[in-house]
């Protein structure tokens, strides 16, 4: 049964060496009860709604001072 997913992985490069790093992990659980109702990943793609683009959002002006040299 899978519980989780590693979902990101952050190294750890604080001193160069080489050190455990941090890794993001996902629960899963919400899905074991939704996965026994698909016979195939198949059947689960031809049942995924389409997916919608997100829509253009027209860049706004900003009146920030770009302070980073």
């Amino acid at each position: 049964m899978v519980m989780g997913v590693v979902s990101a992985y952050m190294p750890n490069r604080a001193t160069g060496e080489v050190l455990p790093g941090l890794s993001l992990v996902r629960d899963v659980t919400q899905f074991h009860e939704l996965a026994p109702t698909f016979a195939s990943l198949t059947q689960a793609k031809a049942q995924e709604p389409p997916a919608t683009p997100p829509s253009a959002q027209p860049a706004e002006p900003s009146d920030k001072v770009d302070t980073r040299k």
